[in-house]
């Protein structure tokens, strides 16, 4: 499995933020090997896709870190996660099934969406 080569198209909403560096980083991060296949992984268990990447993107990203971010900025990079892992998914296959699931672990994220192969 390999990064996937694909580019990041970022609702009006998110234009501004996913030109930063660290949106670039971030979209690097989901798209690496590793993490296609936590999100796989927790898809296949019926869990949210960001559900298993919490305590890595809290390692790897200050923004993360509720404790060092501000409020706007750590909810702000939530959404584009959010938003970059549908895209993620779309490209291996997968299609939206729930908003909204609540996250149990990690730290990060409260809800989270779940996908499902498309059929």
């Amino acid at each position: 499995m390999n990064n996937l080569d694909i580019h990041y198209t970022p609702s009006p909403a998110l234009t501004q933020l996913a030109k930063t560096f660290e949106a670039e980083l971030l979209w690097d991060f989901l798209c690496s090997p590793e993490n296609q296949i936590r999100m796989e992984t927790a898809t296949f268990l019926r869990k949210p896709a960001l559900e298993p990447l919490s305590p890595y993107l809290r390692e790897k990203f200050e923004f993360f870190r509720v404790e060092s971010a501000d409020k706007a900025t750590f909810d702000r990079f939530k959404q584009l996660a959010g938003s970059m892992t549908k895209q993620v998914m779309k490209e291996l296959g997968y299609e939206l099934e729930k908003n909204s699931v609540t996250v149990l672990r990690g730290g990060v994220f409260k809800t989270a969406s779940r996908y499902v192969p498309i059929k």
